[in-house]
C-alpha cells in the first residue's frame, strides 16, 4: 500500500499514468476495496483479450452477472424438478401400459376364441369390430411404450384408401339409427366410396384421424343429423370428404382449430384430436382443409398422394374389412 501511495504521489506531481498489474487469487479481500475506489480504469486480462472497464462499470457488470446467474440457477432447479416429474410419471405410465396391454391381450384373446365358436355373421362381424378395436388399443399403448423409451414406432405399408375409410364407418356405424342399437336419436349416415387408389402410410395412424374427425361430426350434430363421407380420386390425389350438418364452427375459431390444446368443447375434450390428425396428414405429405358455416354445418377434405404405377407396384397391401 506504501509503494502504491508513493507511486500515485508521482503521477499525480508529473501527471504521469502507471499500470498495475494483479493477480486475483493473490488479492486479499481487504485490498480489493482500493481497486473499486483508488483505481481510474481497470483493464481485465482474459487469454489474448483485454476488457477495458471503469470500476463503476465493472460493479455494474458484476451485478448484472450475479443476478444472471441466480436467474439461470432458479430455471435450472424448475427444470431438474420437472425432469424429475416426467421420470416420475413415465414410471408410474410405464406400470399402467403394462397392465392396460394385459387387459387389452385378454379382450382380444376372448373374442378370436368367441369368432371360432359363433358361426353367426352379425355376431361375427360385431365381434370382429371389437377384435381390431382391441388391438388398435394395443397399438396406442406400444406407441406410448416406445415414446416413454426415447423410440418411434412408424411403420407404413400399401392400403386401400377406400378399405381404411371404410374400416372406420364400420367402427362407428352403432351411432346411427341404422344400427340395430338405440340411443333415441336419428343420425344418419350417407356413404359414397368411389376411391380406386393405393396409398403408402400408417393405416392405424390414418383411420384413427378419419376417426376424430368423425366422432366431431356425431357430437357437433347432436341427437340429429346427416354425416356424409365421400371418397374419389382427383390429380393424383386419394381424397376423402366428411361433412356432418352440425352448428358449424365460428370464423375465429377456425383459424385457430389445429393448434395443440385449442377446443371449443370445454372440460371434455383436450384440445389434441384436431392437431394429432394435422400432423398424420401432414406426415403422410396430404393435406386438410375445412369449410364450415355457423348452423350449417362443417366439412373437413383431407387429400393423400395416390401411389403410382397401380397395384402391381405395391409389395403389400393391407388387408381391409368387407364393406358396409
Amino acid at each position: 500500500q506504501s509503494i502504491y501511495n508513493r507511486i500515485k504521489a508521482v503521477s499525480l506531481i508529473r501527471n504521469i499514468r502507471f499500470i498495475f498489474r494483479y493477480m486475483m487469487e493473490c488479492i486479499e479481500l481487504d485490498y480489493e476495496n482500493t481497486l473499486l475506489t483508488d483505481y481510474e480504469l481497470l483493464l481485465i486480462e482474459k487469454g489474448n483479450d483485454i476488457k477495458r472497464c471503469t470500476p463503476a462499470e465493472l460493479i455494474h457488470q458484476s451485478l448484472i452477472r450475479i443476478c444472471k446467474e441466480c436467474y439461470c440457477d432458479r430455471i435450472c432447479d424448475k427444470e431438474i424438478k420437472r425432469i424429475e416429474h416426467l421420470k416420475a410419471l413415465g414410471d408410474i405410465m410405464e406400470g399402467a401400459v403394462h397392465d392396460i396391454n394385459n387387459l387389452l391381450s385378454t379382450i382380444a384373446g376372448y373374442v378370436q376364441l368367441s369368432l371360432a365358436m359363433d358361426e353367426r355373421p352379425e355376431i361375427m362381424k360385431y365381434l370382429d369390430i371389437i377384435n381390431k378395436t382391441a388391438l388398435d388399443g394395443r397399438n396406442t399403448i406400444d406407441n406410448i411404450k416406445s415414446y416413454i423409451r426415447g423410440s418411434s414406432s412408424n411403420s407404413k405399408a400399401y392400403y386401400s384408401f377406400d378399405d381404411i375409410v371404410n374400416k372406420c364407418i364400420v367402427m362407428t356405424k352403432y351411432k346411427f339409427k341404422t344400427s340395430a342399437i338405440k340411443e333415441n336419436k336419428d343420425l344418419e349416415i350417407d356413404i359414397s366410396l368411389n376411391s380406386n387408389a393405393l396409398i403408402y402410410g400408417n393405416e392405424y395412424e390414418i383411420r384413427h384421424s378419419l376417426l376424430n374427425i368423425i366422432f366431431n361430426g356425431i357430437d357437433a350434430m347432436g341427437d340429429s343429423g346427416v354425416l356424409t363421407i365421400k371418397t374419389y380420386d382427383k390429380n393424383g390425389k386419394a381424397i376423402v370428404e366428411i361433412s356432418d350438418t352440425g352448428k358449424g364452427i365460428d370464423e375465429e375459431d377456425l383459424d385457430r382449430i389445429f393448434d395443440p390444446y385449442y377446443t371449443t368443447k370445454g372440460s371434455t375434450s383436450t384440445g389434441l384430436g384436431l392437431n394429432i390428425v394435422k400432423n398424420v396428414v401432414e406426415n403422410h405429405n396430404g393435406r386438410i382443409h375445412i369449410d364450415s358455416k355457423v348452423g350449417k354445418g362443417t366439412k373437413f377434405i383431407l387429400s393423400f398422394p395416390i401411389l403410382e404405377g397401380g397395384e402391381e407396384t405395391a409389395p403389400s397391401i393391407g388387408s381391409g374389412l368387407q364393406r358396409v
